[in-house]
């Protein structure tokens, strides 16, 4: 029998011959030839490139670390002395040799807001702030008056001013007042003495006083006030026209007390609307119900 790669090739066939696999099948001397000649031409082609190359980085290298004693020299082929390197070639060649992982990096010189950390200290800090301003803003004080004290006399003389026509004199009452008030705010302070001015429209009914006191973070404060009036025949008439028929008045007490929080000296304004029932002063037990409500703003300064 014959085997089939003893017919002749067909012209113009491509591939191996039918029963040879590729990989039994013999080369010619000159497929061997040509196979081998561009495998040796690329890997000297490739050797001179990466010849051509190192030659470049140690160029770039040399320049980079400057001229030297025994490199700093006039070139053979110029009429100059080589000069050093441009900063601008410095950083391109630095860029080169930094590591992959150094780009995402923030180095002193960049920004500061590019940092991921940098944007982190931020929102922190202002977390911060916002965590103080709340905790130290300031906070309206709720009082309420407990106790109004005041002699005989001196009620049974505004009574005479305020009731009577031919009041032509001058009268002086005075009284006190124990007022409560509830410190809402997370510092306490160091109060020093309080002037207040009581006023009804361009009338002035009072001037009250209040003693010195320490106020404590989140506690309750008593303030001991001491008032003083002075009735004249102009105030007993405007009072008789706005007293009745209900004998109430809402008058403005406006003052302020200067303050000490920890090393810091400050100003507290005080401007209350306070709604007073004159009528309930004739009754001692009722008195400290005088004042039915008020309305008051508060502000600091330095």
């Amino acid at each position: 029998a014959f085997s089939p790669w003893f017919f002749p090739r067909p012209a113009g066939a491509r591939g191996p011959l039918r029963g040879h696999p590729p990989e039994t099948q013999m080369a010619s001397p000159a497929q061997t030839l040509q196979a081998a000649t561009p495998k040796e031409e690329s890997s000297a082609s490739t050797n001179e490139v990466l010849d051509d190359d190192n030659e470049v980085v140690e160029d770039l290298e040399s320049q980079v670390a400057g001229p030297s004693e025994s490199t700093w020299h006039p070139s053979a082929d110029s009429d100059g002395i080589k000069e050093p390197p441009s900063p601008a070639l410095r950083k391109t060649i630095g860029a080169s040799k930094r590591a992959p992982g150094d780009a995402g990096r923030c180095h002193r010189r960049c920004p500061c807001g590019l940092s991921r950390r940098c944007s982190a200290c931020l929102v922190a800090f202002g977390v911060v702030l916002l965590t103080v301003a709340a905790v130290l803003w300031p906070r309206p004080v709720d009082w309420e008056v407990t106790q109004i004290v005041i002699e005989d006399e001196a009620l049974y003389g505004l009574v005479g001013a305020i009731t009577d026509p031919a009041f032509k004199g001058t009268a002086g009452i005075e009284l006190d007042a124990v007022v409560e008030a509830q410190n809402r705010n997370m510092i306490g302070a160091r109060v020093g003495e309080g002037t207040f001015v009581v006023t009804h429209g361009p009338h002035t009914l009072a001037v009250a006083t209040t003693q010195p006191l320490v106020v404590r973070k989140q506690e309750t404060s008593v303030i001991k006030a001491h008032s003083v009036s002075t009735i004249t025949p102009e105030i007993s008439s405007y009072l008789m026209d706005v007293l009745p028929p209900k004998n109430q008045l809402t008058v403005v007490a406006s003052g302020q007390l200067p303050a000490t929080v920890g090393a810091m000296s400050l100003t507290v304004h005080v401007d209350c609307e306070v709604d007073v029932n004159v009528l309930l002063i004739m009754r001692p037990d009722m008195r400290n119900q005088m004042v039915t409500g008020h309305r008051c703003q508060y502000r600091l300064s330095r």
